[in-house]
């Protein structure tokens, strides 16, 4: 997998998160938060979301799902021309996370998953359904930048 794909990849799921984060913005209603309320958010966020989806993000990829609970919000992507083993792991893992930790850590769609304290987790899958690797990104460790 080459590193044009991506980045292109990165820069279209970035502008789809903050789409989906607007319309999840939408569903959070409460200002101060604990586990139990986390997670109603979280799965009425993710059913708002799936209800748009699938949802094609570039030529190569589709978001299929989300989902909340247990203090995670998971977006699920398949990665439609690409099985996991033509991809090249540790560069996708390294081109990705520095820049949904980062997305997640200073986007305005992304404010209440930071004021909730959650985890949020990238899951991509190939064509055939197969997991390629899942970015989880804890909006605790925002604080540290």
């Amino acid at each position: 997998m080459n590193k044009e794909f991506v980045n292109t990849s990165i820069l279209l799921a970035i502008l789809f998160f903050a789409f989906a984060g607007r319309l999840a913005i939408d569903v959070f209603s409460s200002k101060t938060y604990n586990a139990e309320d986390n997670n109603k958010t979280l799965m009425r966020a993710a059913s708002e979301i799936n209800k748009n989806l699938p949802m094609n993000i570039d030529m190569d990829t589709v978001l299929v799902s989300t989902a909340g609970s247990d203090n995670t919000f998971r977006y699920v992507y398949k990665l439609i021309n690409h099985n996991v083993d033509e991809i090249d792991l540790q560069d996708f893992n390294s081109g990705m996370t520095p820049r949904l930790f980062n997305w997640v850590c200073t986007s305005d769609p992304s404010a209440e998953f930071r004021k909730m304290k959650i985890k949020v987790v990238y899951s991509y899958i190939d064509f055939e359904g197969r997991k390629v690797v899942d970015i989880p990104i804890d909006t605790k460790e925002c604080e540290q930048i």
